[in-house]
């Protein structure tokens, strides 16, 4: 049982590092030849060997595409805004949802509020934020 757990362990590292997978589970990494042979026939783990076994789980690869599309949309994004001027690549994150925060939901009554306390340039740049200006 010992050596089951220091192949997972090891694997489990070696994964993390090599492939960015933080969440193989135990059932995944023991149905890896290496680790069958490091228990049952107390051979050496072979970590390359076994990180390349990994790969051929269909859940593993599932992962590993989905992390690989991910990155492909990324750099898509890259991509487009590159030659855009700072407005259009507000414009472009704004469109595809890329600035990382969602507009508040405010009724009118709060955006008067809010702007009653404000002055000046504060209260147009608030103003525009919420698309009332």
């Amino acid at each position: 049982m010992t050596a089951l757990v220091e192949a997972t362990n090891k694997i489990a590292v070696v994964a993390a590092h090599e492939l960015g997978l933080n969440d193989l589970t135990p059932d995944e990494i023991v149905q890896i030849e290496s680790v069958k042979l490091h228990v049952l026939a107390d051979m050496d783990v072979d970590l390359s060997k076994a990180v390349n076994e990994l790969r051929a789980i269909p859940s593993v690869a599932a992962r590993l595409k989905a992390k690989e599309d991910a990155a492909r949309v990324a750099r898509g994004h890259e991509d487009a805004i590159a030659n855009l001027r700072p407005s259009e690549r507000m414009t472009y994150a704004r469109q595809h949802g890329l600035t990382g925060t969602s507009p508040e939901k405010l009724v009118a009554s709060d955006h008067v509020n809010v702007l009653s306390k404000l002055e000046g340039k504060a209260k147009l740049d608030y103003a525009r934020k919420h698309g009332l200006a």
